[in-house]
């Protein structure tokens, strides 16, 4: 039997944590069907949902194959830079964008991703280029320690990161598997998928109004009559318009007090939102309590905090490394002149500061503008520096005479005669 597309069909909270300890124990093929079918849901897929912003944030920083250490400027024209450019059109024919993004997910999803390497050659004598493929954490487990690729001939292979055969994205060195969002997640979604259907049918499970029905003493149990009360019950408990039409059959909705039902909806509806917030992005938007017990603004780096999108940027750079050290060596038999995989993350905090500053900036030559242009024919240097200094903008004496000389209209365009209007014949 196969997990349904609808989380609360198959999978149950039982289901959800079975998937989780065999992820725990190293077989990873129930979550990540788990996996399939969470991230259908538009809060989490797709480009608008958080799994779809954890991904485009590393992947929108500018990336650089560089030099490897202890080669510097002087040796732009060396055989070393040659073979950086070289491996810089490499990734950008044979590894592709489309392959980081995938291994992005993985690593955000299970903490841990996998891709398979073949090696072709170029003809003519040429490079041996790489082919990567992924490869489905569904066919990867944990033997004695070590993580074994099942492949399709019933064959297992050992997984070794750098080997030219594979390459392995991990959020750590030790159980990685252990840190992805999918696990941190699963149980809320599915909370929060039931507590939807709850409300729906206005369960008490989230404090809403029950509906009591009862049947005449005299009407059997399973008649006729008895099944299409109990159709109408349903319907009143979805919120349809019903008429019953029999005398004898009773219904009751048993209040709750006040309007806590409402609460209670709403409130597990924004804690799940912030659970799967929180387990992609490392924040939900809002501002975190620090430990001094005030509130202040995260670092973030396009939503998503700053210390999760270096991390994801150096296990994105490691995993690039796995195809520069061995194309190296296929091509030009050494590693020491392989080139490195380098990302280069923006300060968030001092981008958050110069975006301030820039705007200030542009407030400060604003109101400059402003004050200059309501003294009119009467502007001189010496006011035009004198504004300047008072609204710290910059301004030499050569802009300043500038500035005077054009707020002065010639005498002969002050008053221009219109010409009068004529009508036509």
């Amino acid at each position: 039997m196969q997990p349904s597309s609808v989380l609360t069909g198959w999978w149950t909270v039982r289901r959800v944590r079975d998937a989780l300890d065999q992820s725990d124990a190293g077989s990873f093929a129930m979550i990540e069907m788990l996996r399939k079918t969470i991230t259908r849901h538009p809060r989490i897929g797709g480009q608008g949902g958080a799994r779809g912003q954890r991904i485009a944030t590393p992947l929108g920083i500018k990336h650089e194959i560089v030099l490897p250490e202890g080669y510097g400027s002087s040796d732009l024209r060396s055989p070393v830079a040659r073979v950086r450019d070289e491996v810089t059109d490499v990734f950008k024919r044979y590894y592709g964008h489309g392959m980081r993004a995938y291994l992005e997910g993985e690593l955000a999803d299970f903490g841990l991703g996998f891709a398979s390497i073949t090696w072709t050659p170029t003809g003519g004598g040429g490079a041996v280029v790489p082919v990567v493929a992924p490869w489905p954490i569904s066919a990867v487990d944990l033997v004695e320690g070590r993580l074994m690729a099942m492949l399709a001939d019933g064959k297992t292979e050992p997984i070794v990161p750098g080997d030219g055969r594979w390459i392995m994205i991990a959020a750590s060195k030790h159980e990685p598997w252990t840190e992805g969002a999918i696990r941190c997640i699963s149980e809320p979604f599915l909370s929060n998928t039931q507590a939807r259907r709850d409300s729906d049918r206005l369960s008490e499970a989230t404090g809403q109004n029950p509906v009591i029905g009862s049947l005449p003493a005299e009407e059997l149990q399973g008649s006729k009559n008895e099944i299409a009360f109990r159709g109408t019950l349903e319907g009143i408990a979805t919120g349809k318009q019903v008429v019953l039409k029999r005398d004898g059959y009773n219904v009751e909705r048993l209040r709750s007090n006040g309007a806590e039902h409402v609460k209670i909806f709403e409130s597990n509806f924004t804690v799940r939102h912030s659970d799967i917030a929180h387990a992609y992005l490392g924040q939900d938007g809002t501002a975190e309590k620090g430990s001094t017990g005030t509130y202040g603004a995260v670092a973030v780096l396009d939503g998503v905090r700053q210390d999760i999108v270096i991390r994801d940027c150096m296990s994105l750079s490691e995993a690039d490394e796995q195809v520069i050290i061995p194309y190296c060596w296929y091509n030009h038999g050494r590693t020491d002149i392989a080139p490195r995989s380098c990302y280069l993350v923006p300060d968030a905090a001092a981008e958050a500061k110069a975006k301030q500053e820039r705007e200030e900036t542009r407030s400060a030559r604003k109101a400059f503008h402003e004050e200059l242009a309501s003294f009119g024919d009467g502007l001189t240097p010496e006011i035009v520096l004198a504004v300047a200094e008072e609204h710290r903008v910059n301004c030499s004496d050569a802009m300043a005479k500038a500035l005077a000389e054009r707020s002065v209209v010639p005498a002969a365009s002050k008053a221009i005669p219109m010409p009068e209007a004529t009508s036509l014949p």
